[in-house]
């Protein structure tokens, strides 16, 4: 227990990081090279389509209370609606928030636009690789490391701001993916 409370409050470090885009302080994110490692790393693993996006909120928290805003750093998250399909790992409720940075800075006028925010797309299928978001009510998500979207058509396509994404992670058969990653989780509690 006291090991996933620790887990849970890094999380809330790492979530700020990478909405920052970095997370080792010289401006690279925080990255999985391969399949097996980035299924590690996922709380929840979830298909579902996306709904709608769905307002913003700040991401960044108060180092010393997580359900408040930190006062010194702004990270705008996108917020979007998913109704969940199929569960890979974990047990997320059938309908989830994921909230994805696309602004960050300090809580000055001071804000940049993150030039690598890459939207989720309304009505778009994805495999999404989740961490829980510490300090929110409900069942709100974060992408914690890159990649954390895949985009399934009859392919699976990974969608991320990592420029080395699509290198590590090739397009391939989009039921291909949802195999590999399924055999990857281990059993799921539920379905």
């Amino acid at each position: 227990m006291k090991t996933r409370l620790i887990s849970r409050l890094l999380f809330g470090t790492l979530l700020f990081a990478v909405a920052c885009g970095g997370s080792s302080g010289d401006g690279t994110l925080d990255v999985r090279r391969n399949l097996p490692d980035l299924v590690r790393s996922a709380d929840e693993i979830v298909v579902g389509t996306i709904l709608s996006a769905a307002g913003t909120r700040n991401l960044s928290r108060n180092p010393r209370d997580l359900t408040q805003d930190d006062p010194n750093h702004l990270v705008i998250g996108q917020d979007y609606a998913v109704q969940i399909e199929t569960v890979l790992k974990g047990v997320p409720a059938q309908t989830l928030t994921v909230s994805l940075s696309k602004l960050h800075g300090a809580s000055t006028p001071w804000h940049t636009q993150d030039n690598e925010f890459v939207p989720l797309v309304v009505g778009g299928r994805y495999v999404l690789f989740l961490q829980r978001a510490l300090g929110f009510p409900g069942s709100v998500y974060g992408v914690g490391v890159e990649p954390g979207a895949f985009r399934l058509t009859d392919r699976a396509r990974v969608e991320s701001r990592w420029v080395g994404a699509s290198a590590s992670f090739p397009e391939t058969s989009a039921n291909e993916f949802i195999s590999q990653v399924r055999i990857l989780s281990g059993p799921s509690t539920t379905q």
